[in-house]
């Protein structure tokens, strides 16, 4: 068997692993979604993600579900991890939970 040590709470690995199978975090609420994934060019409308669906169908109305710590945490693993558009996802979502 293989044991693997983990210097981040169970929850922030959820975190990256969610990321790293769909490409987004609904736990992080809609805006951290959009916001991460503002077109390089505003002109080209098909360079851009495919959003999942539709706002109203977001868990929570798209506000993030997570906690200010959680969202601390996914920051501070997606930096470990060189997963920047995660980071920002997480950034956008503590920033929400602050105000």
């Amino acid at each position: 068997s293989i044991w693997v040590t983990l210097d981040h709470s169970p929850q922030a690995v959820k975190l990256l692993l969610e990321y790293c199978y769909t490409n987004r975090v609904q736990s992080l609420g809609l805006e951290s979604f959009i916001k991460s994934s503002k077109f390089s060019n505003p002109k080209d409308k098909q360079s851009g993600p495919v959003t999942p669906f539709r706002k109203h169908e977001w868990p929570e109305g798209g506000l993030p579900t997570v906690g200010l710590h959680l969202a601390l945490a996914g920051i501070a693993l997606a930096e470990e991890a060189h997963v920047p558009r995660l980071s920002l996802m997480c950034e956008i979502a503590a920033s929400q939970l602050v105000d």
